[in-house]
């Protein structure tokens, strides 16, 4: 690896140095930008699916409460059986 370096430090720039500082700080300009776009993104899909569940919740509640009476009739010995569990085909 030595002898590598040694030899690209002997061989001439391909590409200007005089804009590479400048190069350096455009694209880390760009990169910030680009993170700072994501991280927003982020916070806006998170606050959308934040909402998104609070709003199921409250509407499932309030379903909930609404059915909760008449749903649990099916256990009530009052209700009339299935003709199948009346059939007479047990001894």
């Amino acid at each position: 690896m030595d002898t590598e370096l040694q030899e690209l430090a002997g061989r001439a720039p391909d590409r200007p140095l005089e804009s590479l500082e400048a190069d350096i700080w455009v694209r880390l300009g760009r990169h910030e930008r680009a993170m700072h776009a994501s991280r927003r993104l982020l916070v806006l899909q998170a606050a959308v699916l934040l909402f998104t569940l609070v709003g199921s919740l409250v509407v499932g509640r309030e379903l909930a409460r609404q059915q909760a009476p008449g749903s649990l009739a099916v256990f009530s010995e009052q209700m009339p059986l299935a003709p199948a569990a009346t059939s007479r085909t047990h001894p």
